[in-house]
């Protein structure tokens, strides 16, 4: 090969080798960098702004990024992310505490404001019923109070209803436990008419929760409607139900029966009652569910539950 050959291919290595490195470097810099995102933040109660920890917070729709729990002092960090740019949600989970979601964003590859999640304690307790009717004869009803919380609660009970007493003010129950209150009614004092009210039920840091009493006060000197049962059961065999129906006022008290069933007649749907009692009978066919039968005069609507006989 002569001198001039060699040469030649010098060159041409040199300007290849060149080019290669030009394009290995144009290469490099086209590449963008991996950036990681940091998400932090910090879990409070709404009302006292206090930290809460031991919260599970979790960003939706990513699960290869693990949840992560609140600290000591409410705070929490998911660290080393990789997020583009755009709205993600944060969702907040604890047994005390109603589930919250909030948004945050991510631009340029960072967090773009420190996520603040305000918590609502979540109730605790449960009760047997929502509504303690006394109607216009019953003076006692029994509420069973149960904490479906993980820890024991104090509750204090309160209401403006003048004419309603409670056993207890305040009771400690345990979690998963239940305790009963007796409510009581006393009519002497208050006026003529039908009265509702409720009652409060308060636990340290939780919201208030709240049942309905209702009560009514009949007129003395008026004609009452009085049943002797509010349940008739047939059984098996029975075609035959008494029922007493009482006036326990003063006037004379006229009355009707009526259900929209035909499969337990009334033998007498109607009368005018005294103070003495009145005999019903009643009868019905076999088999269906059970139906309710209204004894009726202006103001005052005792119900009846009629059982039908087992098949």
């Amino acid at each position: 090969m002569s001198r001039v050959k060699i040469a030649m291919f010098s060159v041409y290595s040199a300007v290849l080798a060149l080019l290669v490195i030009f394009f290995l470097s144009s290469c490099e810099s086209e590449i963008p960098e991996i950036e990681f995102v940091k998400v932090t933040g910090k879990v409070q109660e709404i009302s006292s702004t206090q930290p809460i920890p031991g919260v599970n917070v979790s960003i939706v729709d990513q699960e290869d990024i693990d949840a992560q729990i609140s600290g000591n002092d409410g705070s929490f960090t998911f660290d080393g992310l990789r997020l583009d740019d755009g709205t993600y949600a944060l969702e907040t989970t604890s047994d005390d505490y109603i589930d919250e979601r909030v948004v945050f964003t991510i631009d340029n590859g960072k967090l773009l404001d420190t996520i603040v999640v305000s918590l609502i304690a979540s109730e605790v307790l449960d009760f047997d019923q929502q509504i303690l009717d006394f109607g216009s004869g019953i003076e006692e009803i029994d509420l069973r109070i149960s904490n479906t919380s993980s820890s024991t609660q104090s509750v204090s009970i309160s209401s403006e209803a003048d004419w309603l007493s409670s056993s207890d003010s305040e009771t400690v129950i345990g979690s998963g436990g239940n305790e009963t209150i007796t409510f009581t009614v006393d009519r002497e004092d208050a006026d003529v008419g039908s009265f509702e009210e409720s009652v409060i039920f308060e636990v340290e840091g939780r919201p208030s929760q709240s049942i309905t009493v209702k009560m009514q006060k009949l007129d003395p000197n008026s004609g009452i409607l009085t049943l002797n049962t509010t349940n008739l059961d047939f059984g098996k065999a029975s075609e035959n139900q008494p029922i007493t129906v009482s006036n326990t006022g003063q006037s004379t008290l006229n009355w009707t029966a009526s259900s929209a069933d035909t499969w337990y007649p009334l033998l007498a749907p109607a009368g005018l009652s005294n103070p003495e009692a009145i005999l019903c009978w009643m009868s019905r066919l076999i088999g269906r569910v059970y139906k309710q039968v209204i004894m009726n005069r202006p103001s005052v609507l005792p119900v009846m539950e009629v059982q039908p006989r087992s098949q």
